[in-house]
């Protein structure tokens, strides 16, 4: 027999005041990336888990929102790849996947991460 997926209790759902605190930090970390990049991402998946939670997809697609209102601030290329990563991250259809901080890349390649390369053996 499967066991029955239990309600949140009330205790567990973030109050308002909660919630709105979140929702300005992940977007004051956001606006000073990258350098606080491990703050900004660190919010946004305690966002994303209240917005499973709460059974509120809307809260992730908001916050993608206001992400998207910093852009245009957002000095240098590393700054704007983490934020579009958190826009898309926010954004995408399955909410279960936790959000994760991408390596930076500076020259947009990505590096092989096959250990057993050719290069690495020889090398």
């Amino acid at each position: 027999k499967k066991p029955k997926r239990e309600a949140a209790k009330d205790e567990m759902l973030p109050t308002h005041d909660t919630l709105s605190s979140d929702l300005t930090k992940a977007l004051k970390f956001a606006a000073q990336l990258p350098s606080k990049k491990d703050a900004a991402y660190k919010e946004c998946e305690k966002l994303r888990k209240c917005a499973q939670l709460m059974l509120l997809p809307s809260l992730r697609d908001a916050l993608a929102e206001m992400l998207e209102t910093i852009e245009e601030d957002t000095e240098g290329e590393e700054g704007l790849f983490y934020l579009r990563n958190l826009i898309e991250q926010m954004r995408r259809q399955d909410s279960s996947q936790p959000i994760i901080q991408p390596a930076w890349e500076p020259d947009g390649h990505k590096r092989s991460t096959n250990r057993a390369s050719l290069s690495n053996l020889l090398g």
